[in-house]
């Protein structure tokens, strides 16, 4: 799932019309997804639940999971869709 996170920050999990609590982004926002990102990811490798998911699937509900946790919005988004291949509802049933 490691590898399939930093792929997809590699071609972008933050767009230009996100928006942060509402207002614009601030520049900091892409480093602050990337330690979210590393965070969530340490805290799935701990625990054998989430072995039974697909590394790019646990790299998506990564992705949406820190999305949420920052308050971008939205949260989940056709071009993450198109990227990782997974839809909103495949991505929330894991968090």
């Amino acid at each position: 799932s490691v590898h399939c996170l930093s792929y997809f920050e590699g071609c972008g999990v933050v767009f230009q019309d996100d928006s942060w609590n509402g207002r614009d982004l601030i520049e900091k926002i892409p480093r602050y997804v990337k330690k979210y990102n590393d965070f969530f990811a340490n805290l799935c490798l701990q625990d054998y639940f989430y072995t039974q998911y697909t590394p790019s699937h646990l790299a998506s509900a990564i992705l949406y999971a820190s999305r949420h946790a920052l308050s971008l919005s939205p949260t989940w988004r056709p071009e993450l869709e198109q990227l990782t291949g997974h839809s909103l509802a495949e991505v929330v049933e894991i968090f």
